[in-house]
C-alpha cells in the first residue's frame, strides 16, 4: 500500500487521538526533553515517559493520571479537556466512589473517617 493511500485510509477511519500520543508529538514538536517536561512539571521522567506510552499506571490511579494530565496538557499548551475526554474514554470505571466501594469495609469505614475528622470544624 502507497503513502498516499495509507494517508486517505487514515481520513476515512480516523482512530481517536490517545493523550499519551498527543503529548509526545506535542513534546518532539516543541523540541522539549522529558528532562526540561520534568522540570515544568514535577512528573518524573519515568512516569511522563510511561504516560507517552498511554500507561498510566505509574500515575497512582485515575485521579492522579487526570491531574498529571492536566499539568503537562497546561506546560505543552495543548486542549487539557481533549486529553481528560482521551483518558476517560480509555478508562471509563476510573471513579473514585467506585474504588472506595470496592474496597473492604474495614478500609471504607477508615476513608470515611478519615474524611470525616478532616472535615470538622474547630
Amino acid at each position: 500500500m502507497s503513502e498516499q493511500q495509507l494517508d486517505q485510509r487514515s481520513d476515512r477511519n480516523p482512530e481517536p487521538s490517545r493523550p499519551g500520543r498527543a503529548i509526545a508529538e506535542a513534546r518532539a514538536a516543541q523540541g522539549l526533553t522529558l528532562d526540561e517536561l520534568t522540570a515544568a512539571t514535577c512528573i518524573r521522567a519515568g512516569i511522563l515517559r510511561r504516560m507517552e506510552a498511554d500507561d498510566f499506571d505509574a500515575c497512582g490511579g485515575d485521579f492522579y493520571a487526570r491531574g498529571h494530565l492536566r499539568l503537562v496538557g497546561q506546560a505543552l499548551h495543548l486542549d487539557v479537556q481533549s486529553l481528560i475526554d482521551g483518558f476517560d474514554r480509555d478508562h471509563p470505571d476510573g471513579d473514585l466512589v467506585d474504588e472506595l466501594s470496592e474496597d473492604p469495609p474495614r478500609r471504607r469505614i477508615w476513608h470515611l473517617s478519615t474524611i470525616r475528622t478532616l472535615h470538622r470544624r474547630p
